[in-house]
């Protein structure tokens, strides 16, 4: 799901695209070429751009006109982002799979993979820290945060209660909170880890999803 400066909710779906405004759902022609293609994940850039993912690329809709955004050398064809992120800066972030990361700056991208840290696996979620950190959490490989030109890695050993990454919040306390297929949901405060199971009332330890309410 994302909202627009409009107020419209998009949603996207296996099946496609689409919105909803006031009382209906609504179909938009210019988003015809990413709409009914499965969707993965849409950000709502603080520009006024909706990027969206799709199984044929990635897209931009802007001033109702949808541009297709090209990738860097060898990955020009952007099918498939599993998730995406626009840090304090402005720039965006998008998990593309096979151990990339990458990052548009100015117009341009710069690829973090193994090379940077990364691992070979897919990365399933991106989000930004309180302290400008950017966290991404990996399908079956830990989570990792980007320290200079490097991803280091956060696993068990640092107190990470699973390896499979589904969900990540930073909350507005400074906490960060990551969500596991099968290991319940742990918290970061300052650099320590604290891990919530069914023996803290979880009801499951799949934990796909992590929100924030309106009173913290």
């Amino acid at each position: 799901f994302a909202e627009d400066s409009l107020g419209r909710l998009w949603i996207g779906t296996s099946a496609g695209l689409i919105l909803w405004k006031g009382d209906k759902f609504i179909q938009l022609e210019a988003l015809a070429e990413a709409g009914r293609s499965p969707v993965r994940a849409l950000l709502n850039e603080q520009r006024g751009s909706m990027w969206i993912s799709t199984r044929r690329g990635l897209f931009e809709f802007k001033d109702n006109r949808l541009s297709e955004i090209a990738g860097p050398p060898g990955d020009e064809k952007l099918m498939w982002a599993a998730c995406l992120l626009e840090d304090r800066f402005g720039n965006i972030w998008a998990g593309i799979g096979n151990g990339k990361v990458l990052c548009r700056r100015n117009g341009a991208w710069v690829t973090y993979n193994e090379s940077s840290g990364l691992p070979f696996a897919y990365v399933t979620s991106l989000v930004e820290g309180a302290d400008g950190t950017i966290w991404a959490g990996t399908l079956d490989d830990w989570l990792y945060y980007l320290s200079g030109d490097r991803f280091l890695a956060m696993r068990e050993k640092d107190g990470l209660s699973g390896n499979a990454i589904r969900s990540l919040l930073s909350d507005r306390e400074g906490n960060l909170w990551v969500g596991t297929r099968i290991s319940g949901l742990n918290r970061v405060v300052r650099e320590k880890l604290m891990v919530f199971g069914e023996n803290e009332g979880l009801a499951h330890a799949f934990v796909r999803g992590v929100a924030e309410s309106a009173d913290g």
